[in-house]
């Protein structure tokens, strides 16, 4: 079982959020001891969760609230500017992305719309089990950043 604490309300309706153990291990745990077969099977699992939860569509882009709806709906290019001035720690940073996202903006124009996305989905973030000697995905981690 897993509890997290915000007493600023800000994330959940109330102080804690509890939720139940997620069976299987980590893709950085058990990528060592599986074949070749065995891990493209596993990362095919991975794009399909991936390609899912871009399915979800929003009313804009930008923090999703409690209620599962977007904040303060804006556009991708506003979304993620401001998202860099949160996340990227270095005024130098901040300033090479504003600088990227101004020069390639015209990129954005095709965008489909505001999609769940999951900005660290990394080898700790995804649960594996092993089903009939083969990979099972259990669960993907680590939702609380998000666009």
């Amino acid at each position: 079982m897993l509890w997290l604490w915000d007493t600023s309300r800000r994330r959940w309706p109330s102080n804690v959020l509890t939720a139940t153990e997620l069976a299987g291990v980590t893709w950085a745990e058990l990528y060592p001891r599986l074949d070749e077969v065995q891990r493209a099977a596993a990362q095919g699992q991975l794009g399909q969760a991936a390609a899912q939860l871009h399915t979800v569509a929003f009313n804009g882009y930008g923090e999703v609230g409690v209620n599962g709806r977007v904040t303060e709906p804006s556009g991708a290019l506003a979304a993620l500017s401001d998202r860099s001035q949160r996340r990227l720690r270095t005024p130098a940073c901040r300033d090479c992305f504003r600088q990227v996202l101004e020069a390639h903006a015209d990129l954005f124009s095709a965008a489909p719309g505001p999609r769940l996305c999951h900005e660290d989905l990394n080898p700790y973030n995804a649960l594996f089990g092993l089903h009939d000697g083969g990979p099972v995905l259990t669960g993907i981690l680590d939702f609380e950043v998000r666009l």
